[in-house]
């Protein structure tokens, strides 16, 4: 006979292998290096343009630039550059990278993030 959990089977080990994947790669401690230093580039962008964000905040790789205005424009902009960013509130700029992205993804996803910049800035 069949099992009430049998259609889920391959739900189960799907979900098994990636468990076991994030643990054996280390996954969350490496979201949290990472996270340190997304957030050391966001922090350097807020300075780099004060006038248009106000904070940086969030934990490991879920982090925010808080804008003085609202992020719809700029998130716009940020996906003609290629980068895909979400906003929350209106006024923040939500960065939700997956867990396995390198310091090098990062270093290109904040030059597209300054070239969106330049295009937001052009458009006013």
């Amino acid at each position: 006979p069949r099992s009430t959990l049998f259609p889920y089977t391959t739900l189960f080990r799907s979900a098994i292998a990636n468990i076991e994947t994030i643990i054996m790669k280390d996954l969350v401690a490496q979201a949290a290096e990472l996270g340190e230093y997304l957030r050391g580039k966001l922090e350097a962008i807020q300075k780099e343009f004060p006038k248009l964000f106000t904070e940086v905040r969030g934990i490991g790789l879920v982090q925010g630039l808080e804008m003085t205005k609202n992020a719809s424009s700029l998130v716009g902009h940020c996906a003609k550059q290629g980068l895909l960013v979400g906003s929350a509130h209106e006024n923040v700029l939500r960065f939700l990278p997956p867990l396995i992205i390198t310091p090098a993804d990062i270093d290109k996803a904040m030059n597209r993030l300054r070239a969106a910049l330049a295009d937001e800035l052009k458009a006013g």
